[in-house]
């Protein structure tokens, strides 16, 4: 029998097929929400890889998002892919989210991108008084776990102000 990576490879199924068989309740409410917004503002997910869809704007990656094994801490992810991270720094504080967008950061792993072609380099931040050093200064933040309904209205609000700064 066929992998489920290998399954979903051959069938690159919609992220909303999948939702019901990952997620219950509010989880499946919200995921379900997220995948009705990607779409309805033209940033349709596709399938990346197992259980995984990512969002483009402008032919560039915009959001990622991932369903989580059963047996993983969190059952859901999404992942923001602003073109700069740095424009955003005020507004995440300043629209409370800077826990939860910044839960698990995506660290520097040298990227190769020169500086001025979206490499942000290697930055340190201080995020409610802990210090997070050493992160990708393009995409500090990893993964949004388990958003709630309030972290949700921000990713969509994220998104808007990303798409919009694109179009542009």
């Amino acid at each position: 029998m066929d992998s489920l990576y290998q399954q979903q490879k051959d069938v690159k199924p919609q992220m909303e097929d999948v939702i019901p068989d990952c997620l219950d309740g509010e989880m499946r409410k919200l995921a379900l929400d997220v995948a009705a917004f990607l779409r309805a503002n033209k940033m349709s997910p596709t399938w990346a890889s197992w259980n995984s869809w990512k969002s483009s704007c402008k032919g560039k990656g915009i959001c990622y998002v991932k369903l989580l094994p059963e047996t993983n801490a969190y059952k859901w992810a999404v992942t923001l892919m602003p073109l700069d991270w740095r424009k955003y720094e005020e507004w995440v504080y300043a629209e409370g989210y800077a826990d939860k967008f910044t839960e698990k950061p995506h660290y520097c792993h040298g990227c190769g991108r020169p500086p001025g072609e979206s490499c942000g380099g290697r930055r340190d931040f201080t995020v409610n008084g802990k210090e997070i050093k050493g992160v990708c200064g393009h995409n500090f933040m990893r993964w949004i776990n388990d958003p709630d309904a309030e972290t949700v209205g921000g990713i969509k609000r994220f998104l808007e102000s990303e798409k919009a700064a694109r179009l542009i």
